[in-house]
């Protein structure tokens, strides 16, 4: 539960962001889309078994960056 809020308040920090930014809806939409493959490589990671600590850190490192932040997440695990 907590996972799934620390998500959504990435997703909207990074909306927030884009707005102040002057950024459109469209690459909102974008980052979205990018947090929810992030966070799914994520949780397909862990479910594979690959020793991944997912905290709200980790979540909001995928989040953020999407799949470069799942790959730092991999890189800096071991």
């Amino acid at each position: 539960m907590i996972n799934a809020l620390v998500f959504v308040i990435s997703i909207i920090t990074c909306g927030i962001l884009l707005r102040i930014f002057g950024y459109s809806q469209k690459n909102l939409i974008q980052i979205i889309i990018n947090a929810l493959i992030g966070i799914t490589a994520l949780y397909v990671l862990k479910y594979v078994g690959i020793a991944i600590t997912i905290n709200w850190i980790s979540i909001m490192i995928a989040s953020f960056f999407g799949l470069p932040g799942v790959i730092i997440i991999l890189i800096f695990s071991n």
